[in-house]
């Protein structure tokens, strides 16, 4: 996850020198005035922490080489909670009253939405640098600017390593919020590419009070893998609840018990989960040779891992355009 986000700071870096030249160059003393909010309480609290670090490293780091453009870097961040009605009135203030060059997106797809709507109403421009939901393109907004893919692509890698490890059916469980729907719409757009099925394809609104249900009839019929996306805190509760004994489903907690691949969108938070865990290097290690925001986690293990099936050939290039 910490790469994730370094890689992210180096494509804003490099969208910031394309969009930094519009900027007025006579007043070289004035700093270049960045703004942001950021959810620092709420349900996004810990991604956003993780992106504060971030931003505050590069804005050090920058001045220390002299800045952009030869100007100092100033960051105007608010602390929007997680709420839609803050982050509208933020990001009117940023360019109304705070007169920033440039803005960051907040955290997440819902609020990001919100945020498009007042930037581009002024016309200025949005670099959507933590979210990636295809709701935010599909309004066709022209002033704002995606840093990596969209989405519904993020899960392509982890079909493909479904696919080749012989995974013929997986679950589909999602969080019913415009982010995670994205995810799963392009879940369900790949798997099949991959000739995998969804056994069971489920959103959920309340974790609270829909986990439970959701895991027995996950556990009732046989598959071979499972595709979760939810925000860190909805991970954590779906891996804790894995850890319980199910009443009806002693296979669960069996001595050799099947394997369960899970992929999610808080892969770093389900690893560190795993990370007392006897197998807990291996899964590290799975992690860092797989694509970002994968992780392979497994109840149980037995002490060694099984073989992987040999790799066939990589598709042609026509194969991975979208759908």
């Amino acid at each position: 996850m910490k790469r994730f986000f370094l890689f992210n700071l180096l494509c804003i870096s490099g969208m910031l020198f394309s969009f930094l030249p519009l900027l007025s160059g006579d007043q070289n003393s004035e700093p270049v005035r960045i703004g942001v909010t950021l959810s620092l309480e709420g349900k996004y609290k810990d991604p956003s922490a993780m992106v504060l670090h971030g931003y505050r490293l590069w804005v050090e780091q920058t001045n220390q080489n002299g800045g952009l453009l030869g100007r100092p870097v100033q960051l105007i961040l608010y602390d929007d909670k997680g709420r839609e009605d803050l982050v509208a009135e933020y990001y009117e203030k940023m360019i109304t009253q705070d007169h920033v060059d440039l803005v960051l997106s907040p955290y997440g797809t819902s609020l990001t939405m919100t945020a498009s709507d007042v930037t581009e109403s002024h016309g200025y421009v949005m670099l959507a640098a933590t979210a990636s939901g295809a709701q935010i393109w599909e309004k066709g907004y022209s002033a704002v600017f995606g840093v990596y893919a969209p989405a519904g692509r993020y899960f392509i890698g982890f079909s493909d390593l479904m696919a080749r490890n012989g995974f013929k059916t997986i679950g589909l469980v999602f969080e019913n919020s415009p982010f995670n729907l994205s995810l799963a719409r392009g879940v369900r757009k790949w798997i099949k590419r991959f000739n995998i099925s969804i056994t069971h394809d489920m959103g959920f609104n309340d974790a609270q009070t829909e986990f439970p249900r959701i895991l027995e009839q996950l556990l009732a019929t046989p598959h071979d893998g499972l595709i979760f996306s939810g925000y860190p805190r909805e991970c954590h509760q779906f891996i804790d609840l894995m850890k319980k004994p199910i009443t009806g489903l002693r296979q669960w907690h069996s001595p050799s018990p099947p394997f369960l691949r899970i992929s999610t969108s808080g892969s770093d938070h389900l690893r560190k989960a795993f990370s007392d865990r006897p197998s807990g290097n291996r899964m590290n290690a799975f992690h860092f040779r797989a694509p970002v925001n994968l992780s392979t986690i497994s109840n149980d293990l037995p002490g060694e891992c099984p073989p992987t099936t040999p790799l066939p050939p990589i598709p042609p290039a026509s194969f991975w355009k979208r759908p």
